[in-house]
């Protein structure tokens, strides 16, 4: 008997939620707990469907991934027999809007998806809501945010979850306000932690981006960190005289390096045109997750671009938490109705938000030791799911 985990898709390196379901997947396989994930629309498969055993921390697993554009009836009686095949009794469902319909809007879900896990139980790890929360939302944003809400609510209550999840207290707040009672969990980020840092390459590429390094190498910088992805909140701009300050108190200067995809957007281009010569802005380009974690360890701040209230779905956040860094989120705009400051005793210790005497805090800021988040979310996810799996 096993766990089947249920996401859109399942392309390494192209989707967070897929990447992170391959993580837990390993961790529970390695936990005694038979683990399966189907891919119930993915984009990245043409036609057909794609069997196959993805691997992850030398950890094989079995998944079938359906393409996007077969009908859902189609791809839902498919995801069944799987389901019988892998002998799954219980469904994960990592949930977010638009996991299985690219509009965010899946009306056939409420028929189709309680048919597909019948005579298992389930749960629901809710990775993101629904859209149209912010203050700024204009009404068709608000209205389709309506109908997702109100899906879900169909949804969980057709299904009836053994338990529900997030990692966001904003979800929770959210989701407890339309009586969806839902546990808090550890968000793990999809890098995971390594024990060396990034001093054999790091400087090779910094001067390949047009930072001279000086005898003392790496620790004559003040290094900020980027990677993930690069959301329209956040005003790189306003917040280079704080980096300078702090590297000019440390007796260092300021460098903003971002690894990933970051460096193919217009806004990134523009900041690099016109600060780069001051303030470095290298881009390094999309990279292994090994040299991601040795980056984030080689760095003195990492700098989030997701905003406060939605920090604890970031996986970009998650794993500067995971390696110890001391991590910036300086966008707190727009605001969420159901979001309130007491939901701050929740954050990891070292995220900073941008307050008056921020300056002053990063200079005093020291990385944490490292403490990856994963076994903390197997170890819960084995608890609460095992006795339906047996």
């Amino acid at each position: 008997m096993s766990l089947v985990i249920v996401v859109g898709g399942l392309e390494p390196t192209q989707d967070g939620i897929g990447d992170h379901s391959r993580r837990v997947a390993s961790a529970l396989i390695k936990r005694g707990i038979s683990t399966s994930i189907l891919a119930l629309s993915d984009g990245r498969v043409a036609s057909g469907e794609l069997r196959a055993r993805q691997s992850d921390d030398g950890v094989e697993i079995d998944t079938l991934r359906l393409p996007s554009n077969t009908r859902f009836a189609e791809r839902v009686a498919r995801g069944r027999r799987f389901i019988d095949e892998v002998g799954a009794r219980h469904a994960l469902f990592g949930f977010a809007p638009y996991q299985f319909d690219m509009r965010g809007v899946v009306s056939r879900a409420l028929v189709e998806l309680p048919e597909m896990v019948k005579g298992l139980t389930s749960s629901i790890l809710f990775h993101e809501t629904w859209i149209g929360e912010e203050e700024t939302s204009g009404v068709w944003t608000r209205l389709v945010g309506f109908t997702q809400r109100r899906l879900i609510q169909m949804l969980v209550h057709d299904l009836k979850p053994v338990v529900c999840y997030s990692t966001n207290p904003l979800y929770r707040r959210m989701l407890d306000a339309y009586d969806i009672r839902s546990e808090m969990i550890p968000h793990c980020g999809n890098v995971p932690v390594q024990a060396t840092d990034a001093s054999d390459w790091l400087p090779q590429e910094l001067a390949k981006g047009g930072v001279q390094l000086g005898p003392n190498g790496l620790k004559d910088l003040y290094l900020i960190g980027m990677f993930g992805s690069l959301y329209d909140l956040l005003e790189l701009p306003k917040l280079l005289p704080i980096f300078d300050t702090v590297a000019r108190r440390k007796g260092k200067r300021p460098v903003i390096a971002n690894i990933g995809i970051i460096g193919g957007r217009p806004e990134w281009k523009a900041w690099q045109k016109t600060y780069g010569p001051q303030y470095g802005l290298v881009d390094i380009g999309p990279s292994t997750t090994l040299r991601i974690s040795q980056f984030i360890n080689s760095v003195d701040i990492g700098m989030s671009s997701t905003g406060l209230a939605q920090f604890g779905k970031s996986g970009t956040g998650a794993a500067f938490v995971e390696h110890g860094v001391p991590v910036l989120i300086p966008s707190e705009y727009p605001h969420f109705r159901h979001w309130r400051e007491s939901m701050l005793a929740d954050y990891p210790p070292n995220c900073f938000r941008l307050t008056l005497d921020i300056s002053a805090r990063l200079c005093a800021a020291e990385r944490l030791p490292a403490r990856p988040l994963l076994p903390l979310l197997a170890d819960k996810l084995e608890a609460d799911l095992r006795p339906y799996v047996r």
